[in-house]
This record gives C-alpha cells, sequence and structure tokens, in this order.
C-alpha cells in the first residue's frame, strides 16, 4: 500500500474526539497567528497584490478574502496566505488558509476546522522528516514545497471523500508541487511573498480536482520517477519511512503532537495586536 493511501486511511478516519485538547489547542493558536499577521500584514503594506486580483475572480464556491470581499475559494486562499508573509509568519503548519477556505465553503463547523488542520500538519511533519534535508540541499524552500501536501490534506477532509479519493487529492498535489528555489530571497524578488500562499491554493484545487475526477499515481511520492527518487538524487523507487502519526492511532502517540513544536503558534506580537484590532477594521 503506498503511503499516500496509508495517510487517507488514517485521515478520512479521524474525528474531532480522538484529538487530544492540547492539539486542538494548538490548532486554534495557529490558525489565530494566521489570521492576525494575515490582516496585520494588509493593515500595514496596503494590502498584497494576490487581494486585489482575487476581488476580481468570482466563482464558486466563494470563500473570504479576509481584508477585501469574497471570492473563488483557491484565490482567497492564495491571498489570504500572501497577505501574511509582510510580516514573516514564521515557518509551521501550511494549510491554515487552504483550510478556513474550503471550510467556509462548505460550511463546515469550526471542529472540523481544528481537526483538518491537526490533520494538515500530521502530513506536513511527516514529509518534511522524509525530505526536507533533500530539499534544502537542493536549494529549495521546503515550506513552500511540502507545505503544499498539508494544505491539500487539511482541504480534502472537508470533502468526506473515501480513502482512495483522499490520497489522489494528495497524489495531485505533490505531483504539482511548487519548486520554490532560495533564489527569490537572496535576491529579495517580490515573488518570494507567493512562497507559501502558491501551496495553500494548490491544496484547495486539488481538493476541487477531486470532484471532476482529477487525481494523481498514488506512488508519486516513493515511486519510480518519483518526488522522492529526485530529491534523494536515488537510482529507482525509495522506501519511504513508516506512516506513524501521533494523533488518532493511540493514547500513547498523544504525547508528542506535531502541531506542538510548530514555530508558528509562538506568540506573535504582531499577530496578537492584529487579531484585537480585527473588530474596529471590520466595523
Amino acid at each position: 500500500m503506498s503511503v499516500l493511501r496509508q495517510i487517507g486511511d488514517w485521515a478520512t478516519s479521524l474525528s474531532i474526539d480522538e484529538v487530544p485538547k492540547d492539539v486542538r489547542h494548538a490548532a486554534r493558536r495557529l490558525i489565530l497567528d494566521q489570521v492576525g499577521v494575515s490582516y496585520g500584514g494588509a493593515a500595514r503594506k496596503g494590502g498584497h497584490p494576490t487581494a486585489l486580483l482575487a476581488a476580481r475572480s468570482p466563482g464558486s464556491p466563494s470563500a473570504t478574502v479576509w481584508s477585501r470581499g469574497e471570492a473563488f475559494a483557491p484565490y482567497a486562499a492564495l491571498a489570504n496566505r500572501a497577505a501574511g508573509d509582510h510580516l514573516e509568519l514564521t515557518a509551521g503548519p501550511e494549510c491554515v488558509a487552504a483550510g478556513m477556505a474550503t471550510a467556509e465553503a462548505m460550511d463546515a463547523s469550526f471542529g472540523k476546522l481544528l481537526c483538518a488542520v491537526t490533520i494538515g500538519a500530521e502530513v506536513e511533519d511527516y514529509i518534511k522528516r522524509w525530505l526536507m534535508l533533500s530539499v534544502e540541499r537542493h536549494g529549495l524552500h521546503p515550506p513552500a514545497l511540502l507545505g503544499t501536501m498539508a494544505a491539500a490534506a487539511c482541504s480534502a477532509y472537508f470533502l468526506d471523500l473515501p480513502p482512495g479519493r483522499f490520497a489522489g487529492v494528495l497524489a495531485a498535489a505533490a505531483a504539482l508541487m511548487p519548486q520554490s528555489p532560495y533564489a527569490a530571497f537572496s535576491s529579495g524578488a517580490s515573488s518570494k511573498t507567493l512562497y507559501g500562499a502558491w501551496g495553500q491554493m494548490l491544496g484547495v484545487w486539488s481538493s476541487l480536482w477531486s470532484a471532476a475526477g482529477v487525481s494523481g499515481p498514488l506512488s508519486v511520492l516513493e515511486g519510480s520517477r518519483g518526488v522522492a527518487q529526485a530529491l534523494l538524487d536515488a537510482q529507482g523507487p525509495v522506501k519511504p519511512p513508516p506512516f506513524a502519526p501521533r494523533v488518532g492511532r493511540s493514547p500513547e502517540s498523544h504525547s508528542k503532537p506535531s502541531l506542538a513544536a510548530a514555530p508558528a503558534i509562538r506568540p506573535s506580537p504582531h499577530s496578537m495586536s492584529s487579531c484585537r484590532s480585527m473588530p474596529k477594521r471590520l466595523s
């Protein structure tokens, strides 16, 4: 069984009741952080260009662009995550903007959003432990490239897909992960502000495409000519490490939830002050 199918089996069976209290708290903090820095970035910099483009891109399903109106859900995720880049959100699980856009589009509960963010964090934690060092060795940006998988997993959870189709969403996202070279950082290019956002948009797109029967090969990570073979400079298929999520498998696994180690959930003066002033700016 491919590792993506293993992830699909686990993610589609996870419920909020299986997510420990401390993990739910960490997920709330991560959501607060993302919303706060996005509002803060929009207020301090006058909005990211993606917000203007998203406002001109209506579609269904739609979601809120936090600084201005509504847009087609993938573009809302793009604009919301890009806005926060102005304040340099510390790289944590790249899934909140995608998850919130899809949750709104599907009219999902906040509890389901917390579960989806937990799934996104577990998937990103797994893929980073496996491939992050190789991504960096190739001069590529891990959160932008590998975070696409977290966004896809988080977004797909709201569609209530069977395990095979859930895995297909992840496979499509893996096949389309952006290269995101560090050159944009070293040269000061403005495209760097899209690095976290682009993968989150792809995550929402991959979920929506699944409704039309679009998916990727389930062996895209470990298979011949797959992602791991390319990043690890291997000569053929690669044996993936065991997928052992820390949530939803056994009580012992709850001792080290992957969200707890995410730097993005540390207190941030920008994010907290931005969230406190949200009602004033929205009124």
